[in-house]
């Protein structure tokens, strides 16, 4: 279990060894997070913001774009078949995810 010193509602310090003031909390609670009225932890809006990072389109492209192995793959062996289908892959990727 964790430990965690507790101002405001706001999780100022974490510690795994139990200290005078701290309160035992759940693995999953991290220093900077607000504790909630139900009891739960979470980031505020505002550090989510500033902290954690939002994929964007071209991130959100990247990760379902076909291996471009297989558009080689076709080159080399000349099948024009193997070509379009990676290249129809791609265009639905970027119709999923346009450009913001």
């Amino acid at each position: 279990m964790k430990y965690a010193l507790i101002k405001n509602n706001k999780v100022e310090l974490i510690s795994y060894e139990p200290i005078d003031g701290f309160v035992e909390v759940y693995d999953n609670v991290f220093a900077d997070m607000i504790k909630k009225s139900d009891g739960t932890f979470d980031y505020s809006d505002e550090f989510k913001t500033e902290h954690i990072k939002v994929d964007t389109y071209a991130d959100k492209r990247a990760k379902e774009y076909p291996d471009f192995k297989e558009y080689l793959d076709g080159i080399v062996k000349g099948d024009n078949a193997q070509i379009q289908k990676y290249i129809n892959d791609c265009l639905a990727v970027k119709a999923k995810y346009p450009k913001e």
